[in-house]
């Protein structure tokens, strides 16, 4: 039942993880079993987290939305209007209600990391580039940016403050697109972790199964599409 499943997610006391799949948000045990349909998500999600209080938090995109952990109705995780950027890849900090997102304005090199609060929508734009937040150890907020290096920086969660310089904890940490790495930390600190480099090529396969490679240089190419006539392929970057 997990055919299809992307960006799986413990829930805080690791009795379940969540993913997306066929449109769906879902939950299954570590332990097997049948998944668990928790609400329709149709579209593209960005990444999910799970709060202590057993709600979920999920990126569509534009908006960052809530759904009750036994399934319910989406709402609006806070109030905001900012136009012109996706929210992805929410984590929540140990205190549960709030959440640190990146803000991605079209490239790598543009994504800054920003954080709110549940239900009220406080914000601060701290404005820290980075493509992709992994959580809090010590103090520090540990990020990755899209090189494939993972920082930390002194953060103070509760004013919502960097203070001081980012310092290098790890490089080569394999990214995918929208600049999420291959990684997740621990609350205790442990991390895990793809190194490498994302490498994709595109390949036709024609009716007989012979597979002939079009681009052979391996890029981080996503979304192949047809041109209407078949001559041509577009392919984002």
């Amino acid at each position: 039942g997990t055919d299809g499943a992307a960006q799986p997610f413990f829930s805080p006391d690791g009795a379940w993880i969540g993913f997306v799949a066929h449109g769906q948000l879902r939950k299954i045990s570590p332990g097997g079993g049948a998944p668990i349909t928790v609400t329709e998500l149709p579209g593209l999600v960005y990444g999910g987290t799970w709060l202590p209080d057993g709600r979920i938090v999920v990126s569509r995109g534009a908006r960052i939305v809530i759904v009750p952990e036994r399934g319910g109705a989406v709402a609006d995780a806070w109030p905001d209007t900012t136009t012109g950027q996706l929210r992805i890849h929410p984590t929540v900090l140990p205190d549960g209600r709030t959440v640190v997102f990146t803000r991605w304005s079209g490239l790598p090199e543009t994504a800054v990391l920003g954080m709110a609060t549940v239900g009220t929508g406080e914000r601060s734009d701290f404005a820290l580039p980075g493509t992709y937040a992994l959580g809090t150890v010590d103090g520090h907020l540990v990020y990755a940016v899209p090189n494939g290096g993972m920082l930390a920086v002194r953060f103070d969660a509760s004013r919502g403050r960097i203070d001081g310089q980012p310092v290098p904890v790890f490089e080569g940490l394999a990214v995918f697109t929208l600049g999420a790495p291959q990684a997740a930390l621990s609350r205790s600190g442990s991390l895990v972790y793809q190194s490498g480099s994302v490498r994709h090529q595109i390949v036709l396969r024609d009716r007989q199964g012979v597979d002939r490679t079009v681009i052979p240089e391996g890029l981080n190419f996503v979304n192949p599409r047809f041109s209407p006539d078949g001559t041509r392929i577009a392919v984002a970057l």
